[in-house]
């Protein structure tokens, strides 16, 4: 499949191709967010929907500027000899998407509680600027944030090829979904059921309510899509249930000013 002609590319085309997809990305990961506020409103807003001109222009040119970065880090890494690629097979797909997932959870976790710390904040600012999130906060992230984002989403996966034998594809599908369901953590709107976060499945994995809560003290919920390494060092909200039972019944939170 994709392993049989993107290593043949030059790095200029790669970079081309690159943009084009994150171009389309996008496209569909915000046509995606403006359904959902159109289907669900108001209704299911996190916090008080109040976003500033100020906010809108920051996370737009921090869009931009990380997108450029990540097209040129899948350029390099796809056209570099950085990965291995190897011949497409569903087992293997499937083993190389479930090992990324997990890297980049864990990766993601270790990363985001370094950058909540004194000497790194500064990296980290950007993506705070947002106490009231939405579709654009997602990528809205410093240059060396995005980096980190992309050693343990890209490069850490890529060198396992090398023992393993995962398809390029794997690694490729995680983006897009990363990109997707990171955007929907953002939209600041609560699609799942009522009660849901009570459930055994809701304590596991994260909602829009669970990281909307982390805009807005900052004080918990560090994890990516599980609340795996939360709830393992203790990081997990304890009105969480709370407060997403309270969104979903229309009563959502009160936003703060950006700090």
């Amino acid at each position: 499949m994709w392993g049989e002609w993107l290593p043949r590319l030059p790095l200029v085309s790669l970079f081309g191709l690159a943009m084009v997809y994150l171009l389309g990305r996008a496209i569909v990961g915000f046509l995606i967010i403006r359904l959902i506020v159109l289907i669900f409103g108001q209704d299911r807003y996190v916090v008080r929907h109040s976003h500033d001109a100020a906010q809108i222009r920051s996370e737009t040119i921090a869009n931009i500027k990380v997108n450029l970065l990540d097209g040129t880090a899948l350029a390099l890494i796809l056209g570099s000899g950085i990965i291995v690629f190897h011949s497409f097979q569903w087992s293997r797909f499937f083993l190389g998407f479930g090992l990324t997932y997990a890297i980049f959870e864990v990766w993601f976790y270790g990363t985001h509680r370094l950058l909540h710390t004194r000497p790194f904040m500064k990296w980290h600012v950007q993506h705070h600027r947002s106490r009231v999130t939405h579709a654009l906060s997602a990528l809205s992230l410093s240059l060396p944030e995005k980096t980190l984002n992309i050693i343990g989403m890209l490069l850490l996966p890529s060198l396992l090829t090398h023992f393993i034998a995962i398809p390029v594809e794997s690694l490729l599908v995680y983006h897009f979904y990363n990109f997707l369901v990171n955007v929907l953590g953002h939209s600041n709107v609560e699609i799942l059921p009522k009660r849901f976060a009570s459930t055994w499945m809701g304590k596991w994995m994260v909602t829009t309510t669970y990281h909307s809560l982390h805009h807005w003290n900052g004080r918990a919920h560090f994890g990516l899509f599980t609340t795996f390494m939360d709830r393992a060092f203790g990081t997990v909200e304890p009105k969480y249930a709370t407060i997403f039972d309270d969104v979903t019944h229309g009563k959502p939170l009160e936003s703060k000013r950006a700090g």
